[in-house]
């Protein structure tokens, strides 16, 4: 994987050498991918929030969805948390290939090292976000307008309304 900064890159190296390569089948056998659309909500940033993860069918999987009650906390928090609900999603599946896709350009450009994490309270979650990211052989984040995320926005929002309706507070 290739780094630059404190962010995550896309791996460049796809393909095995020859003396490794896999048949397709082999390699479907060996490598469990994992495509994800997260989102963040917080209603009154801060306000009630909510994380949301849709998780693509892939071969023999089907597609899942999660979301988590944040209780009050800011949008961007609530972004990062999906972000990390998506990626013990993808540890506890085994994944070596996560593709990652969100709505918040903040989130894609820091971890991918373009934007600096100015704001203390996100830096820890930055941090754990990077870690996770790099036990991964393959790992890409890619920014995606809004309307290309309704799956997770509609997560998102299950999310803090349950904050809402549980009066949650972190």
């Amino acid at each position: 994987m290739k780094r630059e900064g404190s962010g995550v890159r896309r791996s460049t190296n796809d393909e095995p050498d020859s003396a490794t390569r896999l048949t397709p089948d082999a390699w479907r056998l060996t490598h469990v991918r994992f495509r994800a659309s997260i989102d963040g909500a917080a209603r009154g940033n801060p306000g009630p929030s909510g994380a949301g993860v849709y998780v693509e069918a892939e071969a023999d999987r089907l597609a899942e969805e999660h979301f988590e009650a944040l209780g009050e906390t800011t949008n961007n928090v609530a972004e990062y948390r999906a972000l990390l609900l998506a990626l013990r999603r993808a540890e506890e599946l085994g994944a070596s290939q996560v593709e990652i896709r969100s709505d918040s350009l903040l989130l894609v450009e820091q971890l991918r090292g373009r934007y600096k994490v100015k704001a203390q309270h996100l830096k820890p979650l930055f941090v754990e976000a990077v870690t996770r990211a790099k036990r991964f052989p393959r790992f890409s984040i890619d920014h995606i307008p809004r309307e290309k995320n309704a799956e997770a926005d509609r997560l998102a929002n299950l999310g803090a309304d349950s904050s809402e309706s549980a009066g949650l507070r972190r």
